[in-house]
């Protein structure tokens, strides 16, 4: 919980300070959250940006289980119940994926700072993304919860991403 904390005091966006304050009012005592204690109702307009994933090992790969409105039109399509290394190229070798490998092996959430993105073949406006250990055990983490916010005023294009998601 000590590195949540560190969070929230490191967040540049409200929505991910409020993000992981709600995941702090989840978070047992003496184990991790799980997706039982997860309620999308207690986060209703952060709903649209956030992404939950399923937790795959040997090797690790993580299904779209959830996916946000704003993620989904920023991308110019939905891909819920799609591995991200089938819609992204070269997903494993990207920073998505090795926070959430971070998460998945240490337990801690993950703070992705607000600079801007690629995968192969795009380019994405600068925004902050929090990726948030869930286990059912309490121990073992089998979803990440994931939420990005896009920097407002980073682009002029009113077709752009930030303005998509935010709209």
């Amino acid at each position: 919980m000590a590195r949540a904390m560190e969070l929230l005091a490191e967040a540049q966006t409200d929505g991910v300070r409020d993000l992981v304050r709600n995941w702090l009012s989840i978070h047992p005592k003496h184990c991790l959250p799980g997706r039982q204690h997860f309620d999308p109702l207690g986060i209703p307009r952060l709903l649209k940006s956030v992404v939950l994933t399923d937790v795959e090992r040997d090797p690790y790969r993580f299904r779209v289980r959830v996916l946000g409105t704003a993620v989904a039109d920023a991308f110019g399509r939905d891909f819920t119940g799609k591995y991200m290394d089938e819609v992204f190229e070269g997903h494993r070798e990207s920073l998505s994926h090795s926070m959430r490998v971070q998460v998945v092996e240490t337990g801690l959430p993950c703070l992705r700072p607000a600079v801007a993105g690629t995968f192969r073949g795009m380019d994405i406006a600068p925004q902050e993304g929090i990726h948030l250990p869930l286990a059912t055990d309490g121990e073992t983490v089998d979803n990440v919860l994931s939420m990005f916010v896009y920097v407002p005023g980073t682009t002029d294009d009113a077709n752009g991403v930030w303005f998509l998601a935010n709209r």
